[in-house]
């Protein structure tokens, strides 16, 4: 039985939640278990006082069926079990959930009964397109997918700015909110992990859960990077037991961290894994490995078909996604860099994302431990200056804001 069958029937058990998605549920969309769930559903729900069924009540009913022996009640025991553990607590991709899998059964029924008019003369039958078109829009409009945003029924909206999903960057003061994308722009070896290490753990100790996709880099070695800004020490002098100091002092801020190693790394991926996990935070290091299953001409096509796919995951999910990206080598001889400098497709990154900074850092800097963070893009305002000095040390991982160059230091 697939998960998006066992959570459909978690929540089948719930009364409300029954009468919106079963007038458009066919028993053929389901497993020959599923069946048998929703037909007790079907059975107990409608007269039910109860606003949702236990599922030990479900295991009971179909029990009371003499040809069911002691086997197959066992078997939906531990069905019944997976099912109550098949929670999302999120209501918008619980009703993505829904509609996805009531969508995909329609489509599949409505094209086995197109088959055979594909061999005939006259092509297609356009009644029944139609009216698989019309049952799709019902299905999306129940699901209020269509509604749009009443501007006269929210009148809260100033509330979205202390979002409990927003997260605060390691740079005070700059957030990235659900539904947007944080991308870091740096030069090759010029800090770009380092970068998202210091986000991983602003968004750590902000009590969020965070789910860090690394391409490029083992999932160890990402790990050791944490333990170092943790813990403030050089990766080199990391010794055994220290990971489990690094551990105990994120559990105190409620945060968690899940390293996900996949070098062929597809927007499918990332969409179901946030899909099935609670993730407050997505990392990508880095989009540009990512791989697409369309082929394009020009590489900047495929990577502007990524970044639009992750912008698409942040706004169906209402989740922040930070990434990073590689500027050209160019930039490396220039003292601030900006959105001209991203390798490939810069407009369709800098486009896309909410939020572009690029790490700025002449030789002179990275011998003092400095560096500069250059707001090169944002789709909102932020208070204070846009070039932000920070303290930067690559085998601890550290970054610090400092304090802004005073006019005096500056004439000095």
């Amino acid at each position: 039985m697939e998960n998006l069958e066992l959570t459909i029937l978690n929540y089948l058990r719930e009364k409300s939640f029954y009468e919106k998605i079963s007038p458009y549920l066919d028993e053929s969309m389901l497993s020959e278990e599923g069946r048998t769930i929703f037909s007790v559903l079907k059975e107990v729900l409608p007269n039910s006082t109860q606003e949702k069924i236990k599922c030990k009540d479900i295991l009971l009913a179909i029990a009371a069926d003499p040809i069911v022996t002691d086997k197959v009640k066992n078997e939906y025991r531990k069905l019944l079990k997976r099912v109550r553990n098949s929670r999302v607590d999120s209501k918008e991709v619980l009703l993505s959930i829904c509609r996805e899998f009531l969508e995909k059964h329609l489509w599949k029924n409505y094209l086995e009964r197109f088959t055979p008019f594909l061999t005939k003369r006259g092509g297609l039958p356009l009644a029944q397109i139609e009216e698989a078109m019309e049952t799709t829009r019902k299905i999306r409009d129940s699901f209020d997918e269509n509604k749009g945003y009443d501007y006269f029924k929210n009148p809260n909206r100033a509330a979205i700015k202390d979002s409990p999903n927003s997260v605060e960057s390691p740079l005070k003061g700059i957030f990235l909110y659900p539904g947007e994308i944080g991308l870091w722009g740096g030069g090759p070896k010029k800090g770009k992990t380092w970068a998202l290490i210091n986000t991983g753990y602003s968004c750590l100790i902000q009590g969020k859960k965070v789910v860090h996709f690394t391409l490029e880099i083992s999932a160890d070695w990402v790990a050791l990077r944490y333990d170092a800004r943790i813990l403030k020490k050089p990766i080199r002098d990391l010794q055994l037991g220290d990971s489990l100091k690094a551990i105990k002092k994120i559990k105190l801020f409620g945060g968690s961290l899940i390293i996900q190693d996949r070098p062929q790394l597809s927007l499918g991926e990332i969409r179901d894994y946030v899909r099935s996990n609670k993730v407050d935070v997505v990392i990508v290091d880095y989009p540009d490995l990512m791989t697409t299953p369309r082929k394009f001409k020009e590489r900047r096509h495929e990577l502007l078909s990524i970044f639009q796919g992750l912008r698409n995951i942040a706004k169906e999910f209402k989740i922040p996604i930070w990434a990073a990206s590689q500027l050209t080598a160019k930039s490396l001889s220039k003292q601030i860099a900006s959105i001209e400098d991203l390798e490939e497709s810069k407009i369709g990154k800098a486009g896309t994302s909410s939020l572009f900074l690029t790490i700025n850092q002449t030789p002179e800097e990275k011998e003092d431990g400095i560096a500069r963070i250059f707001v090169a893009a944002c789709n909102r305002y932020i208070s204070g200056k846009p070039l932000r000095r920070v303290e930067c040390d690559f085998d601890t991982m550290f970054l610090k804001e400092l304090a802004p160059v005073s006019k005096k230091e500056k004439e000095d």
